[in-house]
């Protein structure tokens, strides 16, 4: 049986990593577009509000559109898609988010961002990492790049800590991660070991804004892959939702009950009461190492993760396309 001919946008998202392009090929004559071709089916690689007018022209001819909104593209309110809503028929849209359009036909992808990085890492051979804890580690491994109302807080709870007990980063605050070499500066997934075999466990700032769609990102990917225990500061429920995909949280260190409270006030408040009152002395306990192994093997169980991506994206999109 021939493949379905698909054209797709070549911005560096979802689709087009070299390893996304390789398994969807299995399933898809995968072709190059750019917006200005006559195709059938096209995957928009490239979808924000500023190139929905090019959207629009394409539908006009397409059979089908399929837009990507998974790599932290969130639509909102404040995107307004009733350009599009006369050719819903047409599009089809993959989302991390939630549905704040009725009309629109979409395909939810809540754990998309562990699909996404653990092959990512597995090509960086990142899962070969041995966790070696120090002999007289830091507390805390704290990364922040970019300010939020969150981070801002939990950020200034912890200001008389950083120095002496963590290895942090707040990039916008011109405050970058040692060990990075001039060449990495700019990526996000650069790893460096040490900042997980000096550190006891990570203090991980996701989006704390509650109006958002609930998701998980590459900031708790990080020690899900890395063998690194972690108290999460993100949206309420955030930290079921990470449970839900199966993996292990850590209430054996830290009361985890914050994950229930509304409000993000309250929540940093109580993670920072956590982090100060961390017993060291369970930090790698048989059971908290089990659980770390759990989460490494599952994190890059490249069966199971490419199982997951023919389930949860290319079955719903083989049956739109049908």
């Amino acid at each position: 049986m021939s493949k379905i001919k698909l054209h797709y946008t070549e911005e560096y998202n979802s689709f087009t990593a070299s390893y996304y392009k390789q398994f969807m090929s299995q399933f898809f004559d995968l072709q190059p577009y750019d917006h200005t071709q006559h195709c059938e089916n096209i995957l928009i690689n490239d979808f924000s509000p500023n190139n929905l007018t090019k959207i629009k022209a394409s539908l006009e001819t397409c059979r089908y559109i399929i837009l990507d909104n998974l790599q932290e593209i969130f639509y909102d309110q404040e995107w307004n898609l009733d350009l599009l809503e006369p050719f819903k028929e047409k599009i089809l849209m993959f989302t991390i988010g939630a549905n704040v359009h009725p009309w629109l036909n979409i395909v939810k992808v809540p754990n998309w961002f562990w699909y996404f990085e653990s092959p990512w890492y597995y090509s960086r051979k990142y899962h070969l990492y041995t966790p070696k804890l120090a002999n007289d580690p830091k507390l805390f491994f704290m990364p922040i790049r970019k300010t939020s109302v969150g981070r801002e807080l939990i950020y200034n709870y912890l200001d008389d800590m950083l120095e002496e007990r963590s290895i942090y980063s707040f990039v916008e605050r011109g405050k970058i991660l040692p060990g990075i070499p001039d060449e990495h500066k700019e990526d996000q997934r650069w790893f460096n070991s040490e900042w997980y075999d000096n550190t006891l466990f990570s203090v991980v700032n996701e989006d704390s804004l509650d109006y958002k769609p609930r998701i998980f990102t590459e900031k708790t990917c990080k020690p899900l892959a890395f063998h690194h225990p972690f108290i999460l500061l993100a949206q309420q429920g955030v930290l079921k939702m990470i449970q839900d995909a199966g993996f292990e949280t850590f209430p054996e260190l830290f009361d985890e009950s914050y994950d229930n409270v509304p409000s993000i006030q309250e929540r940093a408040k109580l993670v920072n009461t956590q982090i100060r009152s961390f017993d060291v002395s369970q930090a790698r306990s048989n059971i908290v190492v089990e659980k770390l192994k759990h989460n490494h093997d599952r994190f890059f169980d490249q069966h199971l993760v490419f199982d997951c991506i023919k389930k949860e994206v290319v079955d719903p999109l083989l049956d739109f396309l049908n």
